[in-house]
């Protein structure tokens, strides 16, 4: 029998603090061969001289050889997937389906990033577009500013939702079909709103809009995840972060542009021509890149890579029988023959999910330097400044338990297969009776497990982090909001296109915040660390934040009251200038310390972490004009600076607390009820 058998679950709190609790080795393998890809297998032994497990774990290794390097846009014949059996319309792309994606050159996979990092620019593109062009949208449709507004905000809203749904989608459908889906429907629903008549129409089709363009957002970072092992993500992962960085600077820009030449439409245009032209790459330069995981064949490479420590020493059989079992189940999974009917698939497809953990949780010895977790937990809006990781030890040692969760769930659902197999107990006798439940599984799975992931809305550090954080996002919008409506009257009277060009001071020194910032944060946790002998998480919140979440309120304060004043039309951008540097700062830090919390859920967190933001900058957009009407922008400023500098309390509790939640919260009951598909 395995060692995994004799392992005791352990209980999530009091993460080990002793250096020696956390021992592993890496494992990489080089074969003789020209192999460019190895996953090796994970296998836990026991140390002579202690009586603790020790989780031995090798990398996804990747090397390159010498012609490889030279190589460009060339497939090798026997590692591409036949063209008759290429997923998602894979036989119509000029780049072909790999079995190993990783196996890709350079250039290839270069290629990939450049098309899925375009399609990245469109979401946070469309939210942006309108603001210069709000007052004309109000006057063609015979509407209010107020309405107007909705259909902005009401994008953000299916924005910040729908990426819970398009990720749970992917898993089990692909890429591909996610990418060309998606904007196929962008692109149609764009020109609903080229065509829009009337203001309910416009915001109908917004929705959508929004919606659609929120799959890039959830699934971009894993195509990146499907091309690279861990340690050669970061770089790439920058590439990837131009495409929604570059999204917010040019639409403003664009958006005046156009409106002040063509009207309001041409905006909408735009984005027409550019959803058609991205469509256009994705469906002949955006090949499948998740390997298949619920195939008989990818099932029982899981398996076996994988060296589960299957218990077949079951009563009332001997360990014979039960052997002829695994390799008659075995010699099933390889021919096929055993999906033969839907309660089999499900229980295959359930081993398949948790077996893949094992790819999404690889945990990184090295210390010091962010690993592919923090790398693949994308935010769409603010990346993660810091490139320095907290906690390690204790996030080695979680990862380490949930391993051996798993690992133990592997075993029961692979012997619940033999079992079933061995009794032909699984073949209902009412085959309709069947279907009905894989449809109710596979409803749960794709509609309500998504919604699971709010529970880490329980947990203090995730809780108080949003709190703060969502708040600073909404901000935004009553800014972007405010600078539109008042730039387009009296006494400035901007044109469409200078009310875009006045959106650059803030995004310039978000820029620099996100350079500059994620430097000077990686100077302070070093001198922490060395001040303190550890790097907690808690340890974000430095001089940093505290000297950002001062200039936050003053920034607000100037912008809002030069505006309320009518001073120069400089001087508000002042204050933008300094907004945009504090609040990159602060949602920065916060979106890291989220990230740090949730060990191999960090990306779960995020997503988390902008549908709550997002909400808020919806109900933001929508309340801003009747606000500014209602009390002017000088007390609307001021009541926001206020809102912002109690939040700051919000701070001071989790850094003095926050160490003390993350020791005692049992935060593996919510990892478990997200990874039980069959809670239902």
């Amino acid at each position: 029998m395995s060692s995994a058998s004799k392992l005791e679950p352990q209980k999530s709190s009091n993460l080990p603090t002793d250096d020696e609790s956390i021992s592993s080795s890496m494992n990489i393998d080089q074969s003789e061969s020209n192999r460019n890809y190895q996953l090796d297998v994970v296998s836990l032994t026991k140390e002579p001289s202690s009586d603790r497990g020790v989780l031995e774990k090798s990398s996804s290794t990747y090397s390159q050889t010498p012609d490889q390097t030279k190589r460009r846009w060339t497939y090798e014949p026997q590692k591409t997937v036949p063209r008759d059996r290429r997923r998602n319309f894979g036989w119509v792309t000029l780049i072909p389906e790999y079995k190993n994606p990783r196996e890709y050159d350079e250039a290839t996979k270069y290629t990939i990033i450049l098309v899925v990092a375009l399609s990245a620019v469109i979401g946070p593109m469309g939210t942006s577009i309108l603001l210069p062009v709000i007052d004309e949208v109000a006057a063609d449709l015979g509407t209010s500013v107020t309405l107007v507004n909705i259909s902005v905000g009401i994008y953000l809203l299916s924005l910040g939702i729908l990426p819970l749904w398009w990720s749970s989608f992917s898993e089990r459908l692909g890429r591909r079909p996610i990418y060309i889906s998606s904007f196929a429907l962008f692109f149609a629903f764009s020109i609903g709103c080229s065509l829009s008549k009337s203001i309910g129409m416009l915001i109908g089709f917004r929705v959508l809009c929004g919606g659609c363009s929120a799959s890039v957002q959830s699934i971009g970072a894993g195509t990146i995840a499907d091309l690279y092992p861990p340690l050669m993500r970061g770089s790439r992962m920058g590439l990837f972060y131009l495409g929604p960085l570059a999204g917010p600077l040019m639409a403003p820009i664009i958006g005046g542009a156009l409106g002040q030449g063509l009207g309001w439409r041409s905006t909408q245009w735009f984005l027409v021509i550019f959803s058609a032209c991205l469509f256009i790459l994705q469906l002949f330069l955006l090949p499948e890149t998740m390997r298949a995981q619920d195939s008989p064949e990818a099932i029982r490479a899981l398996l076996k890579s994988r060296q589960l420590p299957v218990n077949l020493e079951n009563k009332g059989e001997d360990r014979n029988s039960s052997q002829h079992k695994t390799s008659h189940v075995e010699s099933e999974l390889e021919t096929g023959s055993l999906i033969e009917n839907e309660q089999t698939e499900v229980l295959l497809q359930r081993i398949a999910t948790l077996a893949s953990h094992y790819d999404d949780e690889v945990i990184d010895e090295s210390m010091g330097q962010v690993n592919h977790e923090n790398a693949a937990a994308f935010d769409p809006v603010m990346p993660a400044l810091s490139k320095m990781e907290t906690d390690h030890r204790g996030r080695v040692a979680f990862l380490k338990r949930r391993r051996d969760r798993i690992h133990q769930r592997l075993s029961h659902e692979f012997q619940k297969l033999l079992q079933d197999k061995g009794s032909n107990t699984h073949v209902p006798q009412n085959q309709n009776e069947s279907r009905l439940k894989v449809i109710k599984r596979n409803s749960y799975i794709y509609l309500v497990l998504p919604i699971k992931s709010l529970c880490f809305l329980q947990y203090p550090p995730v809780l108080l982090s949003i709190i703060y954080s969502a708040p600073c996002f909404a901000v935004l919008y009553f800014v972007n909001m405010t600078l539109t409506y008042c730039y387009a009257r009296s006494p400035y009277n901007f044109s469409p296109i200078l009310i875009g060009l006045v959106y650059i001071p803030n995004s310039v020194t978000y820029f620099i915040a996100s350079t500059v910032g994620g430097r000077w944060a990686d100077v302070l946790l070093k001198k922490y660390k060395e001040k303190h002998g550890v790097l907690a998480p808690e340890a974000r919140f430095g001089i940093n934040i505290t000297i950002a979440s001062i200039l936050f309120p003053c920034a607000l304060l100037i912008t809002g009251w030069c505006l309320d004043k009518k001073v120069h039309w400089v001087a508000p951008l002042v204050g933008t200038a300094i907004f945009g540097f504090a609040q990159m700062i602060v949602i920065g830090v916060n979106t890291t310390y989220i990230v740090d919390s949730l060990p191999g859920r960090g990306a779960t967190g995020i997503a988390v972490n902008n549908f709550v933001r997002m909400i808020l900058a919806s109900v933001a957009s929508f309340v801003t004009e009747p606000l500014i009407k209602a009390i002017g922008v000088g007390p609307l400023f001021s009541i926001l600076a206020g809102i912002t500098l109690l939040l700051i309390s919000v701070l001071i509790v989790l850094k003095k607390k926050g160490h003390q939640w993350r020791e005692t919260y049992d935060l593996e009951r919510i990892y478990d009820k997200l990874d039980d598909v069959d809670a239902h």
